[in-house]
Order: C-alpha cells, then structure tokens, then sequence
C-alpha cells in the first residue's frame, strides 16, 4: 500500500462507520445482538490495523543499489507508512547496517527514549508524551544509504503517526 492510499483508506473506514451508525439508526428499535456488535467492532479494528497498525517499532527497509527502494513494516511485515501508539507508549524506527537515520523532524509529541540514530545501524528510540493531543501528526524522517560501490544516497520520508485513546 503505498502512502497515498492511506487519506482514502482512513475516509473509508470513516465513511463505513457513518453509515453503520445511520443503519442502526434507522432500524429504530430492533435489536442486535451483542455478539453481532463484538464482530462488527472486531472488525472495524481489523480494517484500521491493516491501515495503520498499533507498532513499538518501524523497519525502514531502505535500499540503494542498482535499483534503490523504500518501504516503511511493521514488526509482522505489514505497510507502517501510517502508525498508531498511545500516550506514554514507545516507539522505534530501526534501520539496516548501511542506513542512518539522520533525524526525525515535525511536531511529533516524543520524549527521546534511547539512540536518536545518527550513525549506521542505529535506530531513533522515542516514547509518546503523557499530554500528547489524539491525533494525527505527519513527520519526516532524514535518512541517508551506504551502497556497497557507489555514492550515498539520500532520502527525506514524509509518513504519518497517529496517537488515539
């Protein structure tokens, strides 16, 4: 999935519950079950984890070469371009031995936590404030790739983190 589809996928699921909630509205008094409500919850949270998963930690799997590529997992290989925590959670971003994490710019509501990269191999550690606002925050990560023959190569990232309840 890449990063543009994240904005329609998140009015897609904000689109499906507005009309799960006009349905139900709509069907006045009749009952639902509980369990048929546990499922449809189940899977509402579903479709949001495929979207943007609950992560501690991001793998930029960032490789320049003859062809050079970004891709941005989380720990079960699913897409982490967009990432939930909540308050007071930490977070990583973890890259290969050739590839420095230069810096983490934006807004984002983070206590340092450990290494803030700065040279190959090392990841950012970083933990959610205690007063952190629920909400989406979009950030830039700077990162640079060693190539085994070639020169370094350069990168700015442009992902999303969202912190929720």
């Amino acid at each position: 999935m890449s990063r543009a589809d994240v904005p329609r996928a998140l009015f897609a699921i904000i689109a499906l519950v507005a009309v799960a909630s006009l349905l139900s509205c709509a069907k006045g008094d009749q009952q639902v079950s509980s369990k048929q409500g546990v499922q449809s919850v189940e899977s509402l949270v579903a479709i949001l984890d495929a979207v943007a998963p609950e992560v501690d930690s991001v793998r930029i799997n960032f490789y320049c070469g003859t062809v050079d590529s970004i891709a941005l997992k989380a720990p079960n290989g699913s897409s982490a371009w967009s990432v939930r925590r909540k308050q007071n959670d930490t977070i990583s971003w973890v890259v290969p031995s050739n590839v420095t994490i230069n810096s983490i710019g934006g807004a984002l509501p983070l206590d340092s936590a450990g290494p803030q990269g700065g040279s190959p191999g090392t990841p950012y550690k970083s933990k959610v404030k205690s007063d952190a606002q629920r909400k989406t925050y979009h950030y830039i990560i700077d990162a640079t790739c060693q190539p085994a023959a070639a020169p370094a190569r350069h990168l700015i990232i442009d992902p999303e983190f969202i912190v929720h309840p």
